[in-house]
């Protein structure tokens, strides 16, 4: 039996959706608000870098909320944002 090689021809994304009280430490990670599972899934339809979501509500932990807001480039608010901006603002440049 031969075995086959896969090419890199094509990269895979690494998504990572973290809720209260998990913490992944990640140089690229935001915190989205008024999230929805329809927003989710066209973000892992639409993003192509490595980066960590957290998923804040109002079930959400104050002392969970301070320790990622050191953490993440900025909060997204998904009420506010398109997802072609929310796509522009998490993409490396």
């Amino acid at each position: 039996m031969q075995s086959k090689i896969l090419s890199n021809d094509y990269s895979i994304n690494k998504l990572t959706f973290c809720s209260s009280p998990d913490i992944i430490e990640h140089s690229n990670s935001f915190a989205l608000i008024n999230y929805n599972n329809d927003i989710i899934k066209k973000l892992l339809n639409i993003l192509t870098d490595d980066i960590v979501f957290y998923l804040c509500n109002q079930e959400s932990q104050k002392e969970w909320l301070n320790k990622i807001q050191k953490q993440v480039k900025i909060t997204i608010d998904c009420n506010l944002q398109s997802i072609e901006q929310i796509k522009d603002i998490c993409q490396k440049k």
